[in-house]
């Protein structure tokens, strides 16, 4: 028995560093019981990936009761929630009752901004109309003070 045959199954494995390796790979080359070695565990290999080996129901259930331990089975009120409102909406009927009821909120949001907006607009252009009454108001009192001051001068 060849004292590199431990080594052997790591470097089949790929759990030697690329130093070690290198130097397994140099050993087979000139030691015939490490390549028969290495010879069987190709021939393992290749008999098992040919195998349809179902798993163990052992490491099953083992694999199961960890999940478990680690809380992946465990589902949280707002999970729940969030999974049955996901399943409601995949119902045709629920899922247009979603959309026509966005729509509609959507829309009453939208008018009633328009309508702030029409509001807007409807007092600044009363803001507008009325600077400008004013300014020709002055202008028309400058113009009638004028005529009735030079009216009164001409009375005397």
């Amino acid at each position: 028995m060849c004292e590199w045959e431990q080594k052997i199954s790591a470097y089949w494995d790929n759990e030697l560093t690329t130093e070690e390796a290198e130097k397994v790979a140099e050993h087979l080359r000139t030691c015939a019981e490490c390549q028969f070695a290495l010879n069987s565990f190709q021939q393992i290999r290749r008999l098992l990936l040919r195998e349809n080996l179902p798993m163990a129901p052992t490491a099953i259930a083992t694999t199961i009761e960890r999940l478990n331990r680690e809380g992946a089975f465990q589902v949280t009120i707002w999970r729940r929630w969030l999974l049955q409102f996901d399943s409601w909406l995949m119902r045709p009927k629920v899922a247009f009752k979603v959309a026509m009821a966005v729509s509609l909120v959507s829309a009453l949001i939208l008018a009633n901004l328009s309508s702030q907006i029409s509001q807007a607009a409807e007092k600044v252009q009363g803001s507008v109309q009325n600077a400008i009454q004013s300014a020709l108001s002055a202008q028309v009192w400058q113009k009638l003070v004028s005529l009735t001051g030079a009216s009164q001068t001409r009375r005397r």
